[in-house]
């Protein structure tokens, strides 16, 4: 689930990226911004969403845990992101927590953290 939902952000396609999203799943930009519901994501997709789609992007999952069965976390860096009027490339640490919802996992909460390039 988690490789499909990575593919469809590479691939930039809200219809493939929505079903990943619980209905009050929580998004944490880069900046500290929340924004809560996939309606609000939805609007907001570009803004959120698009810098991980980008060509020269690339992510690596660093971890992912999956205690207890109903629950998934995972952290995937991103490198050479440009996001919110940055003018250089950095990377950003994206945490997501999936859980389950209804018959599925669903993300609950996405997180974004710049780091610091050493």
């Amino acid at each position: 689930m988690l490789n499909s939902f990575l593919a469809g952000l590479k691939s930039y396609d809200w219809d493939r990226l929505a079903p990943f999203f619980a209905r009050h799943v929580q998004f944490i930009d880069f900046s500290g911004k929340r924004w809560i519901g996939r309606e609000e994501i939805e609007r907001n997709f570009e803004v959120l969403l698009s810098p991980y789609a980008k060509k020269n992007v690339t992510f690596l999952l660093e971890s992912s845990v999956t205690e207890p069965a109903e629950i998934m976390v995972a952290s995937i860096l991103w490198e050479n992101v440009t996001a919110g009027g940055q003018s250089t490339r950095s990377m950003h640490r994206m945490t997501i927590v999936l859980a389950a919802d209804e018959e599925d996992l669903a993300i609950v909460l996405l997180q974004v953290t710049p780091v610091l390039a050493r």
